[in-house]
């Protein structure tokens, strides 16, 4: 149930609404800028903050992922992207950036089992989270 007594369905479509104003206002913002001459933000930038309003609007891992991809198109580095989870944990609240982390993992072509199996001590925790999980 949301918030005012709106379904969870009535939730997610305004949320989508308002991600779908806010792109249509920064798409019109960047051809103001660019017709004006003015700086405005750079593809890449643009692209990040896509990620955070993804992030921010709680949208599905296709649409996230979609959002690093056109990030990293744009010239965004893995570690910009992580800089973007890092700068909006605080506002969104660090349980969702953390739920969403192995998506964009993927998105940005990072392997985490495989980087967990480097180390003993991360496969040993690996195992044991494995072996509760399966209790």
């Amino acid at each position: 149930m949301g918030c005012c007594g709106g379904s969870e369905v009535e939730d997610r479509d305004a949320r989508r609404a308002a991600l779908e104003r806010l792109r249509a206002a920064v798409r019109l913002r960047s051809t103001e800028h660019h017709d004006a001459g003015a700086a405005g933000l750079d593809d890449t930038t643009r692209a990040l903050v896509g990620i955070a309003t993804a992030l921010a609007l709680n949208s599905p891992p296709q649409a996230l992922s979609a959002h690093v991809q056109q990030a990293l198109t744009a010239g965004a580095v893995a570690e910009e992207v992580i800089a973007t989870l890092v700068a909006v944990a605080p506002v969104i609240g660090l349980a969702r950036v953390a739920a969403t982390t192995p998506k964009i993992a993927q998105a940005v072509g990072y392997d985490i089992d495989t980087a967990l199996e480097s180390t003993e001590d991360a496969t040993e925790l690996r195992d044991i989270t494995r072996a509760r999980g399966s209790n």
